[in-house]
């Protein structure tokens, strides 16, 4: 006779939640900042990439529902977002300087 124990798979706690994307933007932005110090303007492209990659693989590799799934959700996320502030950022600069 054999006996199996099935452990029910707990769900995220709202606190476990806010915790676990803003350690995913904390690694996004750590990514960036060092790419940024060592490269300049190529190390917003690389964090770009660095970035994606990661997220890439958390979506190829890892199992839906998990904990490190919501860090890669918050990751996409704060990427989405600095694509979109870095455009605007470059657009009201050459408007800026453009009247000049």
């Amino acid at each position: 006779m054999e006996i199996r124990i099935r452990l029910k798979e707990r769900r995220i706690g709202i606190l476990e939640h806010i915790t676990l994307i803003l350690i995913g933007i904390l690694i996004a932005t750590i990514i960036f900042a060092i790419t940024t110090k060592y490269l300049g303007e190529w190390g917003v492209y690389l964090g770009l990439l660095a970035n994606a990659g990661i997220v890439f693989c958390g979506y190829y590799y890892l199992e839906k529902g998990s904990r490190l799934r919501v860090i890669t959700w918050s990751i996409l996320g704060t990427l989405i977002f600095s694509i979109i502030v870095y455009f605007f950022a470059l657009e009201y600069i050459t408007s800026t300087l453009g009247d000049l």
